[in-house]
């Protein structure tokens, strides 16, 4: 009797995977004991995807790079917690190579963030101009 295949093609072809970074995260590039990156940068991809409901192809690409950048500074905050963010070198304290990383993913992000425009937005007025005339008449 002959196998039956899975309806899609043969396990592990990526051809068709919309967003392939996410596919490398998932199986190569993070280490089993640090899986648990994952669900904080798929939530944080929600609520930047959130701020932007149809965002381009260029916001995509920013959103991923930002979601990246944030990744791998969570992995680098577990490896300072564990290690700690300064080593003694020759008698003087030096911040340790993975505390400058640290900083460059962190400026990374920031980045990929100003270029998709997530600044602060003015709050919705909820009166008129004129209500704000008679509140100012009556104090």
């Amino acid at each position: 009797m002959a196998e039956r295949r899975s309806p899609g093609g043969q396990l592990g072809n990526t051809n068709a995977v919309r967003h392939g970074w996410r596919l490398l995260w998932r199986r190569a590039m993070v280490r089993e004991q640090d899986r648990w990156v994952t669900r904080p940068v798929e939530a944080y991809i929600a609520g930047l995807r959130s701020d932007k409901p149809n965002p381009s192809a260029g916001e995509e690409s920013c959103i991923e790079v930002a979601a990246l950048a944030k990744g791998c500074s969570l992995l680098i905050l577990n490896e300072l917690k564990q290690h700690g963010l300064t080593t003694q070198i020759d008698g003087h304290l030096a911040l340790t190579p993975a505390g400058d990383e640290l900083r460059r993913f962190l400026e990374l992000e920031l980045k990929a963030l100003k270029i998709l425009g997530l600044e602060r937005r003015a709050k919705p007025l909820t009166a008129s101009v004129d209500d704000f005339i008679e509140q100012g008449a009556e104090a």
